[in-house]
């Protein structure tokens, strides 16, 4: 029976290809399907788990939207499926008309979560689908699980405990070039990998979104949370690690229609992937919002011009070794020392490293951001003395406070030297900056009001997500009625350091603070019980 179905599914593609393409209006069409029984997310659904914040953004690029039941034809003049979160297979008949929608020289956005999660019976990777988009596309999804390796099958059963960081690809594409400038992660909750082959008889294809920290489960059985259930662990015999594409594109050249896979729906919907800041029309993950732009102007094939610029209120500086976005920016520069004191320093007996030429500060809500003009050395050696006595110590290789490097802080060297540092340990006034152990200089620093593109820049580790629909409190001690720190909001993601003894609170860093919580009040992507306990000292 299923080879018939394959069978049937390979005589449409033949129909399908033979067919005149049908030239679409001078208004885009996207059309999301919208089948009751595939239980798939909705554009009417304004709710955590709808994607009306996705219909909205192709609309702003100047599409018309409809959907569409695949019981029925696909509408002729339609430019665009989408299709996100199928929780069923699809029928033989919505194959088909995907199949001779795509035959047109047409596009498709399709989301696909891990098979067997939460009861999902989604495509697997050998259903009529994707072995068709697989030959025709070069992208091959996968039956897997992305597991961070401090995931476990406990933690997991909450949808919100499988959220974790994804990141542009090795290979540059259009699509994500500012999360790559930008160091900008896509959050993804529970997702599936895909192998992504470049080049096929009549494809090209581009992976977008990776993770290299975490492994793919390849034993759905672990979902079936019985007591006899296999855990979640790495298997080095069956599991697969390295880089881990979870988002791909491709591109049939004979018939020049496009696809984007991606393999996971939450990204893209309106109360995890696209949710807002509460109270704001700004974008909490902007990294999704990002992408899913561009994915959708790239879908409807918009000259590169035509695609959205980078939201405003935002501090966007690439930390690259260029001054080209302090120029667009016009942040103030600093002089340098007075010529007396750089004509005494060269007539010294032992030769002295220049010092910069000048330095430049600006200070967002989450880093400071320094620039130094370097004269002689472009890779010389930072030392930030700070106004309370920490000394920072800067390379490309690393930034450390008294040998400890600081994770989410940066540093690169090309024409300037550009550091991004938290201002959990420079949010104060530096007492001055010296290079290379050279002449030293003071800076000022100019407070922006923009917010920063990403405020949690850790390279890995469990993550806290705050739940509360309420205010709720970060404290300097794991107490009640102490200090409090900072007041954080629902959809706050936080980097977990550990807990205390009985696990009713954790210790959390964020670009700014860091504190303590009550864990009952965020959802973890851990098991509670794994994580280190962090004595404080009385």
């Amino acid at each position: 029976m299923r080879l018939k179905r394959l069978v049937l599914v390979c005589l449409l593609l033949t129909l399908g290809l033979s067919t005149v393409p049908v030239l679409g209006q001078e208004q885009p069409l996207v059309v999301f399907v919208l089948n009751p029984d595939l239980g798939v997310s909705s554009v009417f659904d304004g709710g955590p788990n709808g994607i009306s914040a996705l219909d909205e953004i192709f609309q702003s690029l100047g599409a018309e939207t409809q959907v569409v039941n695949l019981v029925d034809p696909i509408p002729t003049e339609a430019d665009v499926i989408v299709l996100i979160g199928p929780q069923q297979r699809l029928s033989l008949v919505s194959i088909a008309r995907i199949w001779v929608h795509l035959a047109h020289g047409k596009n498709l956005l399709m989301a696909l979560d891990p098979v067997n999660y939460a009861g999902m019976e989604t495509e697997n990777f050998n259903s009529g689908l994707l072995r068709l988009l697989t030959s025709a596309y070069g992208i091959r999804t996968l039956d897997t699980f992305l597991a961070e390796p401090w995931f476990t099958r406990d933690s997991v059963a909450l949808l919100g405990g499988t959220s974790t960081f994804t990141y542009p690809d090795v290979i540059p594409h259009p699509v994500v070039e500012p999360l790559i400038d930008y160091d900008l992660p896509v959050l993804i909750w529970g997702a599936r990998t895909m192998l992504v082959e470049p080049i096929g008889v009549d494809s090209l294809a581009t992976p977008l979104l990776q993770n290299s920290t975490g492994y793919a489960e390849t034993n759905s059985n672990v979902f079936n949370f019985a007591e006899d259930a296999p855990p979640l662990e790495l298997n080095l015999e069956d599991d697969l690690v390295g880089r881990l594409d979870v988002a791909g594109l491709g591109e049939n050249t004979l018939v020049n229609s496009r696809l984007a896979v991606l393999g996971d729906a939450e990204m893209l919907q309106n109360g995890y992937g696209l949710i807002n800041v509460l109270g704001s029309s700004l974008p909490r993950n902007l990294g999704n919002y990002i992408f899913a732009q561009r994915l959708a102007a790239w879908l409807l094939d918009l000259p590169e011009s035509e695609w959205p610029s980078l939201p405003e209120g935002f501090t966007w500086i690439n930390v690259d070794g260029q001054s080209d976005d302090w120029d667009m920016m016009q942040a103030e520069t600093v002089e340098s020392p007075a010529a007396e004191a750089t004509e005494e320093a060269e007539a010294t007996a032992e030769p002295q490293v220049m010092p910069p030429a000048g330095i430049r500060a600006l200070r967002n809500n989450a880093y400071l951001y320094l620039l130094l003009e370097t004269a002689d050395d472009p890779s010389a050696t930072v030392e930030i003395q700070m106004a309370d006595g920490t000394v920072i110590n800067a390379t490309t290789a690393a930034v450390q406070i008294a040998g400890e490097t600081i994770p989410d802080a940066k540093m690169a060297v090309d024409s300037v030297t550009e550091l991004r540092l938290p201002l959990r340990i420079a949010g104060g006034d530096i007492e001055q900056v010296c290079v290379s152990g050279g002449d030293c200089m003071s800076v000022t620093i100019t407070d922006v009001a923009d917010r920063d593109p990403f405020e949690l820049r850790f390279p890995s580790g469990p993550l806290a997500t705050v739940t509360s629909i309420r205010d709720i409190a970060l404290m300097s001690q794991p107490v009640t009625g102490g200090e409090q720190v900072a007041s954080l909001r629902a959809g706050d993601h936080l980097q977990v350091i550990g807990r205390d003894e009985s696990g009713d609170w954790l210790q959390v860093d964020s670009a700014e603070y860091t504190g303590w919580l009550l864990s009952s009040l965020v959802v973890l992507n851990a098991d509670i019980h794994n994580l280190p306990i962090i004595v404080q000292e009385p």
